[in-house]
């Protein structure tokens, strides 16, 4: 006998039963491992929503060598403190900068003949700030502003949101009145009448931040002679409900 679509489409993800014991079902009330209430629908709803970011984080780095490790760090605090004196004026009070990263690492160069060890000949310092920055619209003038003080690495940035609680909120509201759509298509597909809610959970939320290639942005900026453009995008919040409905068969 030829199946229903509906029970076909994987696009729904659901998951129904009728006194069938399983994993799941331990957590709803009065489900245990022996076996779940009968006349009960599980549904799995997901939504992502989209957002524009209003922060960025930037990650800054000098790099240093020299013939010892002390010239190479007091060359790299130089630079750095005056990256650290520019960020902190342009970005404000209402932003901050931290440092996230130190190394100190030895160059080796070619062993002698007849020799198998390498010898050191310098030693490189690393040395990588983190800044939030709470004007978007800023980062481009901020990474040149990094730049053009010492810093020669731009290692990370990625744009998010101050407060993402109220898209959350949003993505969940999405997410739960998918799982009623879907739970009413299967209860009527099955004969049946949508009853009240048993349990609801909500899942992990995922934030996906708008990363930055920075290699193009260079080549751009390297192509119009000009400040480093910068294009914020759209974040997206993703949040997932699962709900367990009661149902009652429908005369």
């Amino acid at each position: 006998m030829r199946k229903s679509g509906i029970f076909e489409s994987a696009a729904f993800a659901l998951a129904f039963w009728f006194g069938v014991s399983g994993t799941a079902a331990a957590q709803v009330p009065g489900i245990g491992p022996g076996g779940s209430p009968p006349g009960t629908i599980r549904v799995v709803g997901e939504a992502t929503v989209t957002a524009k970011p209003d922060m960025a984080e930037l990650d800054l780095g000098v790099v240093t060598e020299s013939a010892t490790a002390e010239a190479a760090g007091a060359d790299n605090a130089k630079k750095m403190d005056r990256i650290l004196v520019a960020l902190k004026k342009e970005i404000g009070a209402g932003g901050e900068v931290k440092t996230v990263g130190y190394m100190v690492t030895q160059r080796l160069g070619e062993p002698k003949k007849g020799e198998r060890n390498q010898p050191i000949v310098g030693y490189t310092v690393t040395n990588v700030v983190r800044s939030r920055i709470p004007d978007v619209k800023a980062v481009g003038k901020i990474i040149d502003l990094g730049l053009k003080n010492g810093a020669n690495e731009v290692q990370r940035l990625v744009f998010t949101l101050k407060n993402s609680d109220p898209v959350q909120a949003e993505a969940l509201k999405a997410a739960a009145a998918k799982a009623r759509t879907r739970a009413t298509a299967l209860a009527a597909a099955l004969g049946l009448k949508l009853g009240a809610v048993l349990s609801v959970s909500d899942g992990n939320f995922q934030e996906r931040p708008v990363e930055v290639d920075m290699m193009r942005a260079r080549m751009m900026k390297m192509e119009a002679d000009t400040g480093t453009p910068i294009e914020t995008g759209n974040l997206e919040i993703q949040a997932t409900v699962t709900v367990y409905f009661t149902t009652t068969p429908n005369r």
